[in-house]
């Protein structure tokens, strides 16, 4: 009876104590995000440092757990005694154990466009940023108006807002006690200063927005046009692919006309070219090769 008593107060008073911890233990956890991210970014510099043609990792944290497992034993023991004809000790034994488990779920990064854009964005950092017209700068910038070919990450910009010095390299004897961050790779270091902080942080948030792209939007897909060509009874649709010119306009980007090829074996009907719903009509046996108002076409393909 005894035992069910002590029980049944160590599960309630348990309860509160374990809603508490899990608490706890789940805030903790989630401050460690950001201490993840800082530390894979100065690993990929200090790796890069040391051997600039060393393949880069970085992984997204895509989930988490904190669990938080409480244990309560109790064990009674009565002794019974020939000497004293009787019972002459009763002993209670309980047992507490708490046990956390807080796990993270990680994603690696593992596209080739997205690699290779975080790979020279930290060699930017290390050794300034690449020639224009390179590949590596053209894989870092944004694409260009009406540009369909080759994948752009569009992260130049906020790579040259960042301002340089918050970057140390060296050897083991260099890097300072009250570094915030560092790594190494063989003997060369990196670290990272309290006033560097924002400069990492910044960095950080570059490689974040590289890591975090959709692979199929790196590159502009050209734009497709419905093609109806025939009469009531012999009715044809297919679907062209399209050319569409951009001009700087008062200082503005004005999407320009959308051009296609005439499609093999187009008939002497009434032709009807559609986009995104609206539909313009040519009474003629050839599609024009550079259709619709710049009005028109700035709705269907101009840059979001």
């Amino acid at each position: 009876m005894k035992l069910i008593i002590l029980v049944a107060a160590l599960v309630a008073v348990g309860q509160g104590c374990t809603s508490i911890a899990l608490r706890r233990h789940a805030v903790n956890q989630a401050e460690t995000v950001t201490d993840l991210r800082y530390q894979e970014v100065v690993n990929n510099l200090a790796i890069l440092a040391d051997e600039p043609g060393t393949l880069v990792s970085f992984s997204i944290i895509d989930g988490g757990t904190a669990r938080v497992t409480d244990t309560v034993q109790g064990e009674t023991q009565t002794l019974w005694d020939h000497a004293v004809h009787g019972f002459s000790r009763e002993t209670l034994t309980g047992v507490a154990k708490r046990s956390p488990d807080l796990q993270w779920t990680l994603a690696p990064v593992a596209s080739k466009p997205q690699l290779e854009a975080i790979r020279n964005a930290c060699l930017w950092q290390l050794y300034g940023p690449p020639p224009e017209g390179s590949e590596s700068m053209s894989l870092l910038r944004a694409p260009m108006y009406g540009e369909y070919t080759g994948y752009h990450v569009g992260v130049a910009d906020q790579l040259r807002r960042i301002s340089p010095g918050w970057l140390h390299l060296g050897c083991r004897k260099d890097v300072p006690r009250c570094a915030s961050y560092s790594a190494h790779s063989g003997h060369t270091y990196a670290w990272i200063m309290p006033e560097g902080m924002s400069g990492l942080s910044e960095f950080t948030l570059v490689i974040l927005d590289i890591a975090t792209l959709d692979p199929s939007s790196l590159a502009l897909q050209a734009p497709l046009v419905s093609v109806q060509s025939g009469d009531d009874k012999n009715n044809v649709t297919n679907m062209l692919p399209a050319e569409q010119s951009y001009a700087c306009v008062n200082g503005k980007i004005v999407a320009g006309p959308i051009s296609i090829k005439n499609p093999p074996g187009l008939q002497s009907y009434t032709t009807k070219v559609s986009f995104d719903n609206s539909v313009k009509s040519t009474p003629s046996s050839n599609i024009p090769r550079s259709i619709g108002s710049t009005e028109q076409t700035a709705r269907i393909g101009a840059p979001q």
